[in-house]
């Protein structure tokens, strides 16, 4: 009987192992196909790895496929599609945390139980001491001082023992519930970013490609640049707000390590000024970098990068045409401070105090919204702060600080 378990045991090892194999292989020929473009391809490799994962009824392994054909509609522009697999995405998260906290729960009832058992073994041992003793109560005065001690002390020991583990096992309950109370509101703050930051971008694409649709036998060939031209536009946008949901996600996740270098301050905001050069000219946006050369500043690359790339596109969104936005950065007390101000229309005291939270986000009625919760978070991980000053009529000013060197 025995063998015939084992076997069984390894049967379903085997079986496991060889699934966990199988979806890498898969995982990696997609991400093959993604760096070669061949988007079709990677696409089914994709669906091929979900489809293990959907067998193996592992919600980490579903969450990790999904993850994987994110990447794939984004790179397509599917972002429909993204926006299922980004919610199936926290779905599995969220199913994987519950079903850990449930372990916890059980292995601390278990802990609680073996507790019980040992407090009852040392009770029985306890009372059979005392009846030996009971039996020699004849020898006199001393022994009977001697039950006490013995029976105060084991006592004591009882009383301690139980006190530590059901502090102990209070505070493992206590845990899994901050952590249940964290995940669903997490769960709740992504439901509103899907539908508030993604929604309306979703549909006004949609809109825009069935307008096109109908009108583009009637429309001239400057009509129909024009048009294409705000599609790319929307495009942009959808992706560049669909980025920042996953970035945000990944990091609320802690997902994303933190990798630090040295950094020229300047010569960054001239990179971030290159790769967005096209929707500056087209407002005819005049940008003046007041930037010494040579200051350094200490932190990861892509997340400054994704930071000034918030800050200069909200920039451009809410500088009029003709306008300009000016760059400027300093240093003081072993910090770099990099700022970027634009001419738009300012904000109230109101506005700036709801700027940096995740409710703004929701509605995004200026423009303003997950982006600049995501670049606050980012700069306080890598160890700075962010700060914001406008008026309005008078352009707004946002700033964030940064070691110099290494922390």
């Amino acid at each position: 009987m025995k063998a015939v378990f084992s076997i069984y045991l390894l049967l379903l090892i085997t079986a496991g192992y060889s699934q966990a194999v199988n979806q890498h292989y898969y995982k990696v020929k997609s991400e093959d196909y993604l760096a070669q473009e061949k988007l079709k391809l990677a696409e089914q490799y994709a669906d091929s790895a979900l489809m293990i994962a959907i067998n193996s009824n592992n919600d980490d392994s579903l969450a990790a496929a999904y993850e994987l054909r994110l990447t794939v509609h984004e790179i397509k522009m599917d972002y429909q599609s993204a926006l299922i697999d980004a919610r199936m995405i926290v779905a599995h998260r969220d199913s994987a945390a519950q079903g850990r906290l449930r372990t916890v729960l059980a292995e601390a009832k278990f802990i609680q139980k073996q507790e019980s058992q040992t407090h009852a073994g040392e009770v029985a041992s306890l009372r059979d001491l005392i009846q030996n003793l009971e039996r020699n109560k004849s020898e006199g005065q001393v022994s009977l001082l001697i039950i006490l001690a013995a029976l105060g002390i084991l006592l004591l020991i009882v009383i301690i023992v139980l006190v530590r583990k059901t502090l102990q096992t209070r505070d493992l309950i206590e845990q899994s519930k901050v952590e249940s109370r964290r995940l669903q509101s997490f769960k709740e703050m992504l439901s509103h970013l899907l539908g508030s930051n993604l929604k309306d971008s979703l549909s006004s694409f949609e809109n825009m490609n069935k307008s096109l649709a109908n009108q583009l036998e009637t429309m001239n060939k400057e009509e129909s640049i024009q048009f294409l031209r705000r599609i790319q536009a929307t495009a942009a946008e959808l992706k560049f707000k669909l980025s920042n949901v996953v970035e945000w996600v990944e990091y609320q996740a802690d997902t994303n390590e933190i990798t630090p270098v040295s950094i020229e301050s300047k010569e960054l905001v001239q990179k971030v000024i290159t790769r967005l050069k096209g929707e500056i000219d087209e407002k005819k946006i005049i940008t003046d970098v007041f930037m010494p050369d040579g200051q350094i500043l200490f932190a990861d690359r892509q997340m400054i990068e994704t930071v000034l790339d918030n800050l200069v596109s909200n920039a451009i969104k809410h500088t009029p045409e003709g306008g300009a936005i000016t760059f400027f950065a300093g240093r003081k007390h072993g910090l770099i401070t990099v700022g970027v101000k634009d001419t738009g229309r300012g904000m109230t005291v109101e506005m700036i105090s709801k700027l940096f939270t995740i409710s703004s986000a929701r509605t995004d009625q200026k423009g303003r919204g997950l982006g600049l919760v995501l670049s606050k978070e980012l700069i306080e991980r890598n160890g700075g702060r962010m700060y914001v000053d406008s008026k309005v009529g008078e352009g707004s000013s946002f700033y964030f600080s940064l070691p110099e060197g290494k922390l």
